[in-house]
């Protein structure tokens, strides 16, 4: 039969009591067959040491994270029949409850449909302007198949960030648009069909 010994220090001086819990139940405790220093509420863990099913991790609690996501939105829009010689809204936009001390992240993507007219877009943090594309020229419309596709549709794609970090609170990032020349347009996806899209996030 096993036993167990518990030994004194010889250099400390302290008691140690072990006491038992409030409890009306026979408990039954198992130590471990190794060498080793019990863990108590003060102890650290080495990552090593981890293993078998570990719990689910909740982001929104990690801390000293680079790059953590804490907040982002995403807007899309279809259509629009815009026509305009200076940067408009187009209405889709993104609101984030900021947290000062961090940046965002900002990417749009989508075209100009039916754009027989030169079309910039760019992205606006109130009169803040925050990135353009290149503008392109629009055809006239004739032909077919890949010839109409390229004539009549320019591609217009965003990536940039917002590097002013002293902002808080409710902000709003918005696609702005124009045209050189007169003509009506709209705000579609890289597809033609589809719903032209902006995502904003916020990095901390």
């Amino acid at each position: 039969m096993a036993k167990v010994k518990i030994q004194g220090h010889a250099s400390g001086s302290g008691v140690i009591t072990i006491q038992a819990p409030n409890t009306s139940t026979d408990r039954t405790i198992t130590l471990p067959d190794t060498t080793g220093t019990l863990l108590d509420t003060t102890s650290g863990l080495d990552a090593t040491k981890l293993s078998g099913n570990l719990p689910a991790i909740n982001g929104a609690s990690l801390t000293n994270i680079a790059g953590k996501i804490t907040a982002y939105g995403t807007d899309t829009i279809h259509g629009g029949g815009f026509n305009s010689a200076s940067y408009t809204a187009t209405g889709c936009s993104v609101t984030l409850n900021r947290t000062a001390g961090t940046k965002v992240l900002i990417w749009f993507s989508g075209g100009t449909m039916y754009n027989t007219v030169e079309v910039y877009t760019t992205i606006k943090r109130g009169s803040v302007d925050l990135g353009r594309t290149a503008s392109s020229a629009g055809g006239s419309g004739s032909g077919s198949g890949l010839q109409r596709f390229a004539q009549n549709y320019t591609s217009h794609a965003i990536s940039t960030i917002d590097p002013d970090t002293s902002i808080s609170g409710s902000t709003v990032y918005e696609v702005y648009a124009k045209n050189t020349s007169s003509g009506t347009w709209e705000m579609v996806h890289n597809n033609w069909s589809g719903e032209a899209t902006l995502i904003v996030m916020e990095i901390n």
